[in-house]
């Protein structure tokens, strides 16, 4: 039973680190949605300026391509996120699975071990009951 309690701390440590691992990517999501958001509130702010001031028009286009690969290459980053969350929802669905069939067999194992128990404390009783029944028969014999 010793060695199904460890194994059993195992599988909830393996778990518990899952799920921060699982936290810390989805951190990282909210920070790499953040940072798109600030760029396209960047590149529509710069393209405000831009109409309303010629030399800034010159150099928008140049600003607009390097903004664009930035936001190209976030966009990678976050579809490589959103694929490494998948990835880890299911290791910790795996591992919630292998972690409840060794709660489960726990519980099955001290179930069969309460039952013996009860099957020994009653073979006692019994063993005593029909000792005493014995002893009142030669009693009463022996009236």
């Amino acid at each position: 039973m010793k060695s199904l309690d460890t194994l059993i701390r195992l599988q909830k440590w393996q778990l518990d680190e899952k799920r921060r691992q699982l936290s810390d990517l989805r951190q990282m999501h909210a920070d790499m949605a953040a940072q798109i958001d600030r760029l396209d509130r960047e590149v529509a702010a710069e393209a405000a300026l831009a109409v309303g001031d010629p030399m800034l028009g010159a150099t928008y286009s140049v600003f607009a391509q390097a903004a664009s690969d930035r936001r190209d290459r976030l966009d990678g980053s976050l579809r490589e996120i959103e694929g490494q969350m998948i990835a880890v929802e299911h290791d910790i669905n795996d591992a919630f699975g292998e972690l409840k069939k060794l709660e489960i067999t726990k519980q099955n194992r001290e179930s069969r071990d309460r039952a013996a128990q009860s099957r020994r404390m009653q073979a006692t009783l019994d063993e005593v009951g029909g000792g005493m029944v014995q002893r009142q028969q030669v009693a009463a014999a022996e009236r």
